[in-house]
């Protein structure tokens, strides 16, 4: 009887240990799995932190883009304008060239005329001149 005892101590000491190290695994297990746990809440926030603030620097550079097509609209709008005036201003160009053209050959002409009225009045000139000598 006292070795069945001994026996069945020995088996309940061993299952004991068995058991004990068996906690200690479970333990150690559920340890790591809180220090797994409580690092990958520490990533996903540091990642919901990262997002945030990426979202808010997509909104920034949606803001710029906003600001620069606005910004090109007006230079184009402002180019457009410009471009219209520098057409007109050409036009205006050349009817001033035309009509300066046009004045300069009417000014020729008038200074051709003008030159054939003054012969003949110096011809003229000279024959009443002559005419008076002769009275």
């Amino acid at each position: 009887m006292f070795i069945d005892l001994q026996k069945k101590f020995f088996e309940e000491q061993k299952i004991k240990t068995d058991f004990e190290t068996e906690l200690k695994m479970i333990t150690t297990i559920k340890l790591e799995q809180e220090i797994a746990l409580r690092l990958l809440e520490n990533e996903v926030k540091d990642k919901n932190d990262l997002v945030k603030l990426l979202r808010e620097q997509l909104e920034q550079v949606k803001g710029m883009n906003l600001d620069l097509i606005n910004e090109a609209k007006k230079n184009e709008t402002e180019y457009k304008r410009q471009d219209t005036l520098v057409h007109d201003l050409r036009e205006q160009l050349s009817k001033f060239t035309f009509e300066i053209e046009e004045t300069r050959k009417q000014s020729e002409i008038n200074e051709k005329e003008l030159r054939k009225k003054d012969e003949i009045c110096k011809f003229r000139l000279e024959q009443i001149d002559s005419y008076q000598k002769k009275l």
